[in-house]
């Protein structure tokens, strides 16, 4: 390894366990029950998707400049791929999948 700089990555255990939480909120808000409690949690757990890009913005952070412009191309690479794929699942979800479980299989 002579000349690789190598870092080691240093695990948060806190930030993972309130990520934790915060999936859950995620997928509570992505169930629907039509009821005035349910209304009211998923309000709740709303503050599910600004932990998520909290978190994305303290592991991106850093107090040099320089590394932080190295590190923005690759994250923004990544953010952009992770939007493409998850787009195009969704768009097959609801073009073929949702219509047959929605329509009971019926055109």
């Amino acid at each position: 390894m002579s000349g690789l700089y190598v870092m080691k990555k240093n695990t948060n255990y806190c930030l993972n366990f309130v990520k934790g939480i915060a999936c859950f909120g995620i997928l509570y808000m992505h169930t629907s029950y039509n009821c005035l409690v349910s209304s009211i949690v998923a309000c709740m757990v709303r503050f599910a998707v600004l932990i998520f890009f909290m978190v994305s913005g303290y592991y991106c952070f850093n107090r040099d400049r320089d590394i932080v412009a190295q590190r923005l191309p690759k994250k923004m690479k990544h953010i952009t791929k992770l939007c493409i794929i998850s787009t195009i699942i969704y768009m097959f979800w609801g073009a073929f999948v949702s219509p047959l479980i929605v329509g009971g299989g019926r055109a």
